[in-house]
């Protein structure tokens, strides 16, 4: 996550690290959940759910990460 700022042309918020950190990892659970253990191509039918509540909280936590940023700046 440190190198995200490399890969993009334009900087981002603790919003859009918390969006790219959840996505990532649901992405990459499903893919060695469903490679390694789990061959049910029924599976593939939770992948939207999954996505959509990993960008709801991927926000949560991006709102969390900037006012914890924010309060740690204001105190300094």
């Amino acid at each position: 996550m440190g190198g995200g700022h490399l890969l993009l042309k334009y900087p981002i918020d603790p919003g859009g690290y918390g969006l790219l950190g959840v996505v990532t990892h649901i992405s990459a659970q499903f893919t060695v959940a469903y490679g390694l253990f789990i061959l049910i191509p029924p599976y593939c039918k939770l992948l939207p759910i999954l996505v959509s509540a990993t960008i709801i909280f991927g926000l949560f936590i991006g709102i969390i990460a900037a006012r914890v940023l924010n309060t740690l700046t204001n105190r300094s």
